[in-house]
């Protein structure tokens, strides 16, 4: 009940669609109750998680996410977290991306508060590939303790024909939506 969001017309506008949603979001605010509040409220949706490499710490974690009453996909085994992407999207449900690490070996790099980063291809070769809208979403602390969860329009982009191009370029919008959350609450 402390947490609001807004901009659901956005999600619900991109679900019509019928080729699911990749939500991308940042390691921003507490980005964890973003999966927990969108599943309390009805909406098919799973946040993509990568375990850490120790499996007492990634044993943990699993039984506090269980708790959670949220929906996750894990990253490794790669296969059969892709598998579970696409046939999420299928089912025309909603993945949760946090989009915001490093990649030094598979990303590629676009500004970021002016400077060349190497950011996560995932949603964008995604989405090239299924049709799905990019629908980024993000969740911040208001004064009076409470949270709020922004959704954003789909990304807009026009396709080159060109799938290196397409998929750089829709890396950089995500990106750029990324640092425009973190100019607004730096905090």
């Amino acid at each position: 009940k402390r947490i609001r969001i807004t901009g659901t017309e956005h999600l619900e506008k991109a679900l019509a669609l019928g080729r699911g949603v990749i939500a991308v979001s940042a390691h921003f605010g507490n980005f964890t109750l973003i999966g927990m509040k969108m599943c309390a409220e009805g909406y098919p949706f799973a946040s993509l998680v990568k375990l850490p490499k120790y499996k007492a710490v990634a044993n943990a974690l699993r039984m506090l996410q269980q708790r959670q009453q949220a929906e996750f996909i894990y990253v490794q085994p790669w296969k059969e977290a892709l598998r579970s992407i696409l046939a999420s999207l299928r089912r025309n449900e909603i993945v949760c991306i946090v989009a915001d690490e490093k990649k030094k070996r598979s990303g590629v790099d676009v500004d970021f508060f002016g400077q060349p980063a190497a950011t996560a291809l995932g949603p964008a070769v995604i989405s090239l590939r299924t049709g799905s809208p990019v629908v980024p979403i993000f969740i911040v602390r208001n004064g009076d303790g409470t949270h709020t969860i922004y959704i954003e329009p789909a990304l807009e982009h026009r396709l080159t024909g060109d799938r290196k191009e397409d998929e750089r370029a829709l890396t950089a919008a995500f990106t750029r939506v990324i640092e425009r959350y973190i100019r607004t609450y730096p905090e």
